[in-house]
């Protein structure tokens, strides 16, 4: 993108959509700006956006947003700097992310720029994936070594960030405790028990140690120093070789630990979690400073689901299920859904509908965003059920505060949605049909309610067979809608098909562009259609 060629009152317009939606971080760079301006900018909240601070168009930009009024709490700054900038570095967490930089041979890192800026809170280094090997070189032998050795020039220094399986975890230790560290993140790194010793005498608070291979031994040796740190955030994400013996090493020095939020999470562990050590686990928060905790629960069984209700305030999952209907499973989600951290929840609907109200109010206080509910087994829907349904659900579908639901079966949804009011957050609709055709005349009713709505998502999930007319008849029932965005699992249509829906969308009235995500289950029977510029941009093919 040409930030040079954006309209004049760009500047005002970012500042609105940002004042508007509480971000505090934005992107001024190609690969993001488009999602700003998307009609999932709702969704994104108070998500991290950084702002690409890296030639003089972005740094403008940047200058007159404030204007505005605006004030940036994250900055994120990518080689290479331009002089206007390093003279007046913003008031803002500053991240100096030294990898995403495109490597021009003829204009490589100055390690002596990195050095001198004083103002960096947060320093980020990938080597890995980089296609240049002069640029690998350089990341692995000159700049994360420069780095290390220099630690202490940089007195706001917050975060240091190293993802490569090169650290030289002696250099690391010899300069880390002259440092202002206070988290350490290390991607893949080896040899890492040097550093343990000398963490006590460092101002770490955060150790995240991730795809590091860590095994047992490793966390006895962590669990034997845990006493003696300030450490409150201990991570040990993805492919580590833990089984029982780590894991009750780390739970029995939590007791007399500073630790605050223990993540094991995304690790094949030995023999699993049993749901032995997940109540022990558990049970630390009693008798310790523990808040939170990350791992998978398994297996899961009715036992586990209902421990993890009890405990859903101390999980930091950005999703959880429950594949159990059980009394004091939801006696459980009713009184603790309202603490809970995870962003989005899958329930089975309760057969006894009576239960259902204490869980949609609870929800209704929660900050869940999501909500997936879905049938027990064995169970088929009616016409009574699903009105049934409804009615429970009406007073609360324009009080929640979610963005996303997904409910069993067109009918039912179509249901729910005629209590849809634009008092409603309800931005995206997943529909999971329950017969292999879709009722077309209930999507046309569907989208009648839609225009009622903020709604400018709808996904419909597999297991339908879709024919030509219907994927064309599409177009025509949304026209005039708040939808936007519209993914359909498309198996069953041709590649002729396809090219009468592109023709459709040139005639068709909508209120926004729509983007056609079509999964398209058998590829061999299509090929790529090529058609004008401003319709390819409205559709995208995802080729399963």
């Amino acid at each position: 993108m040409n930030l040079t060629a954006l309209p004049k009152d760009i500047h005002y317009m970012l500042a609105q959509y940002m004042n508007e939606y509480n971000m505090v971080n934005l992107s001024l760079s190609c690969k993001y700006f488009n999602k700003l301006c998307s009609p999932f900018r709702k969704l994104v909240g108070k998500g991290e956006w950084p702002v690409a601070c890296c030639n003089s168009n972005n740094y403008q930009i940047l200058k007159n947003i404030q204007k505005h009024g605006f004030q940036f709490k994250n900055v994120t700054i990518i080689f290479p700097f331009n002089s206007e900038f390093l003279a007046n570095p913003p008031a803002a967490s500053v991240t100096l992310d030294i990898t995403k930089y495109n490597y021009d041979k003829n204009a490589p890192i100055d390690l002596q720029q990195v050095l001198d800026c004083k103002f960096i809170t947060q320093i980020v280094v990938n080597s890995l994936g980089l296609k240049d090997d002069q640029f690998y070189e350089a990341i692995t032998a000159d700049i994360i070594p420069g780095i290390i050795k220099n630690l202490s020039l940089w007195k706001k220094l917050l975060v240091l960030e190293i993802e490569t399986e090169y650290v030289d975890f002696n250099l690391l230790a010899e300069n880390l405790p002259q440092s202002s560290v206070v988290e350490l993140k290390i991607h893949r790194g080896r040899d890492f028990q040097g550093i343990f010793p000398i963490i006590e005498k460092t101002k770490l608070k955060s150790l995240l140690l991730h795809d590091s291979g860590l095994n047992d031994q490793d966390l006895v040796a962590v669990a034997g120093y845990l006493g003696k740190w300030k450490i409150e955030k201990l991570s040990f994400r993805y492919n580590c070789s833990i089984t029982q013996i780590g894991i009750s090493a780390i739970t029995n020095a939590i007791p007399v630990s500073n630790l605050q939020y223990l993540d094991l999470s995304y690790n094949e562990f030995g023999i699993k979690l049993p749901i032995e050590m997940a109540k022990k686990i558990f049970e630390t928060t009693k008798i310790s400073k523990l808040k939170a905790f990350n791992f998978e629960p398994y297996p899961r069984n009715l036992e586990m689901d209902r421990l993890i209700a009890e405990y859903l305030p101390y999980f930091v999952r950005r999703h959880l299920w429950f594949e159990y209907e059980d009394d004091i499973l939801y006696s459980l989600l009713s009184r603790n859904l309202k603490s809970a951290r995870a962003c989005s929840i899958s329930l089975k609907i309760p057969v006894v509908l009576a239960v259902l109200p204490e869980i949609l109010q609870a929800i209704s206080k929660s900050k869940l965003k999501m909500v997936d509910f879905r049938e027990p087994e064995n169970i088929v829907t009616s016409l009574d059920g699903d009105l049934e349904f409804s009615n429970v659900f009406a007073p609360y579908i324009n009080s929640l505060n979610i963005h996303h639901f997904e409910i069993n079966g067109v009918r039912r949804t179509r249901m729910v949605l005629q209590h849809l009011t634009k008092k409603s957050r309800l931005l995206e609709i997943k529909i999971i049909p329950t017969c292999l055709t879709i009722d077309l005349n209930e999507l046309e009713m569907i989208a009648e309610y839609l225009k009622n709505s903020n709604v400018t998502a709808i996904r419909i999930s597999h297991g339908i067979r879709w024919s030509d007319d219907a994927l064309v008849k599409i177009a025509e029932i949304f026209n005039g809608t708040t939808v936007t965005v519209m993914s359909i699992n498309a198996q069953g249509v041709t590649k002729e098909g396809i090219a009468r829906l592109v023709e459709k969308l040139k005639t068709v009235q909508l209120s926004a562009p729509i983007y056609l995500n079509l999964k398209l289950r058998r590829p061999g029977e299509i090929s790529f259609i090529s058609v004008s510029e401003p319709v390819k941009s409205m559709i995208r093919l995802a080729i399963e």
